[in-house]
């Protein structure tokens, strides 16, 4: 005859769990300015405007900075105007800004 000891306890086979496959992430919505290298503007009221996703200068002084995009030259025009940080990708202009332009550079947009 079998014993069972009060103390232990009998379990019932272990069994593996099924592993539930996960959908797929969904891909990530970018901004179009970022996933097409477009420039973004950032304006701080009427004293500083944001450039990304530029491709350099091409034109500076207190009066207008114009900038190379990829398909566009974008011209911040405005009083005493200056290079505040200026990166590679990224530059803020500081001063008293009057206007914002862009234009075509090489063809239609």
């Amino acid at each position: 005859m079998k014993t069972i000891h009060p103390a232990r306890t009998v379990h019932a086979p272990r069994t593996r769990a099924r592993r539930v496959p996960r959908p797929a992430p969904a891909p990530l919505a970018l901004p179009a300015d970022v996933t097409r290298g477009e420039p973004r503007i950032t304006l701080y009221a009427d004293e500083r405007a944001f450039i990304e996703n530029h491709s350099g200068i091409i034109e500076f002084d207190s009066t207008h900075v114009r900038v190379a995009a990829r398909r566009l030259a974008l011209t911040v025009r405005g009083e005493q105007l200056a290079l505040d940080c200026c990166e590679h990708c990224a530059l803020i202009v500081r001063g008293r800004i009057l206007a914002v332009e862009l234009e075509p550079r090489g063809g239609a947009l």
